[in-house]
C-alpha cells in the first residue's frame, strides 16, 4: 500500500531536510574555524522529532494525520529508509566563529550515519552528485546549484560550505555537545565564555548606544510612568552587563515530554521552554544565582494558572456543539495549567510548562483546517 511511497515521499522528505541544511549553509561565510565552537545546536534525534511530531498531532485532535505518519513511517523502517542516517542519536550543528567584516560565523552541520555507501546512494536519488577528492572529502554538487562538501568521521558526516572547515581534526560531536543540550528535543547553547573580550565590550557599546535613544521621556508619558520605564531600563542593562561579564553559556531549549498512554480524554504530558544560564566559576553571577538555589521544596519563584478550573468557573455546566465538547473535555482535565519557574543553584533557569491537556483543549476550540463555519 505504501510501496509508491518509499521512491517518492520518502526522498521528498530528505529533500526538505536538506533543503534546510541548504539554506543554513548559505548563509554561512567560508572562515577558517577555531577548534572549540562558540554555540551547538542538537535536535535530539530523527526518532525523538518524529515521535514528537505524532505526538503533538494526536494531543491536537489531528489523529488522522498522526496515523498517516505513523504508516508512512512504518513502511519506511526498513534499514535504509533514511539514508544511512543514524536515527536514535543527536544531530545538529556547530557553530566555530564569530561574524567578521558583516560575514556570517562559519558552522558544520553533523548527521549520525550507520553507513557511508547508504548515506551517499540516498544523496544521489536526492539529485546531488558526491565526488571524493582530497583527504577524504567529498564535493556534492546539488540540484540547487549550490556545492557543499561533506567528510565522514566519528560515524558522523560533517556537511559545509567551505571545505577548508572539514580539512583539520574533526571533533566527536559527543565531546562538544553541551550536558544541557541532552535534555530537551531541540537546544541551542552559546558559549559566552569563548567570545574574546574585544568583541564584548564592542556589543555592550552597541548596546548601551540602543539604549541611549530610549532614556528619553515620550510625548504623553507621564512622569510616573516615565520613571517605571527607566527603572525596568537600568534592571535589563545591569542584566545584561553582568550576563556578558560573568555568564559562561546560555542555552534555550524547546522540549516535549510525551505522555504516550494513548488515552483519548486525559494526557499528562507538557510542551515547555527553557532558558538556563550558567556562571563563570566564583563570579558574582554565581553568588547571586546561588542564593536562589534548593531552598525550598518549589522554585523561589513559582506561577501555577489552573486554567481548566479558571474555566469550569465561567462556563455552564451543560451546552452544545463546542461548547459542550469543552465542559466534557473539562470534566477530565480540570487541572490542565501553565506555570512559570524561576530557579537557581548551579545555574539559573526559567522555565514555562504548558500542560497537553490544555493543548487539547485549545485544538476543540480552535477552527479545524478545511472545516468551514
Amino acid at each position: 500500500m505504501y510501496r509508491p511511497f518509499r521512491k517518492r515521499i520518502l526522498p521528498g522528505a530528505v529533500a526538505v531536510c536538506m533543503v534546510g541544511l541548504l539554506c543554513v549553509s548559505q548563509s554561512l561565510a567560508a572562515a577558517k574555524a577555531d577548534k572549540s565552537p562558540v554555540s551547538v545546536t542538537t535536535i535530539k534525534s530523527v526518532d525523538d522529532l518524529l515521535a514528537s511530531v505524532k505526538y503533538l498531532l494526536r494531543i491536537a485532535g489531528q489523529e488522522e494525520q498522526a496515523r498517516q505518519l505513523e504508516g508512512m513511517i512504518a513502511a519506511f523502517s526498513g534499514g535504509d529508509a533514511f539514508g544511512g542516517i543514524d536515527t536514535k542519536k543527536p544531530l545538529g550543528a556547530l557553530v566555530f566563529g564569530l561574524p567578521v567584516d558583516g560575514d556570517q560565523p562559519p558552522a558544520v552541520i553533523f548527521i549520525p550515519v550507520t553507513k557511508q555507501d547508504d548515506f551517499l546512494e540516498q544523496l544521489r536519488m536526492l539529485g546531488a552528485d558526491p565526488v571524493k577528492g582530497d583527504k577524504g572529502i567529498y564535493e556534492v554538487d546539488t540540484p540547487f546549484g549550490v556545492s557543499l562538501y561533506l567528510r565522514f568521521a566519528h560515524k558522523h558526516a560533517f556537511v559545509a560550505v567551505d571545505s577548508e572547515l572539514l580539512t583539520d581534526d574533526l571533533p566527536r560531536p559527543a565531546d562538544v555537545i553541551p550536558e544541557i543540550n541532552e535534555s530537551g528535543l531541540l537546544v541551542s547553547t552559546f558559549m559566552i565564555d569563548q567570545v574574546p573580550d574585544e568583541l564584548k565590550r564592542e556589543f555592550l557599546d552597541d548596546f548601551h548606544r540602543g539604549l541611549e535613544r530610549e532614556r528619553e521621556q515620550r510625548d504623553n508619558e507621564s512622569d510616573q510612568e516615565y520613571q517605571v520605564r527607566m527603572m525596568a531600563l537600568q534592571v535589563t542593562e545591569q542584566a545584561v552587563e553582568t550576563l556578558v561579564r560573568d555568564g559562561k553559556n546560555l542555552a534555550v531549549s524547546l522540549g516535549v515530554d510525551r505522555d504516550d498512554g494513548q488515552s483519548a480524554d486525559r494526557d499528562d504530558g507538557q510542551i515547555w521552554v527553557e532558558i538556563t544560564v550558567t556562571p563563570k566559576s566564583g563570579s558574582d553571577l554565581a553568588r547571586r544565582v546561588r542564593v536562589l538555589g534548593h531552598s525550598k521544596p518549589v522554585a523561589p519563584v513559582h506561577l501555577e494558572i489552573a486554567v481548566g478550573k479558571i474555566a469550569k468557573m465561567f462556563l455552564p455546566e451543560e451546552g452544545e456543539g463546542k461548547l459542550g465538547k469543552v465542559i466534557d473535555m473539562l470534566d477530565e482535565n480540570a487541572d490542565a495549567k501553565v506555570s512559570l519557574q524561576l530557579q537557581g543553584g548551579e545555574t539559573l533557569s526559567v522555565r514555562l510548562n504548558v500542560d497537553a491537556q490544555l493543548i487539547r483543549l485549545i485544538s476543540v476550540v480552535a477552527p479545524q483546517p478545511g472545516v468551514g463555519g
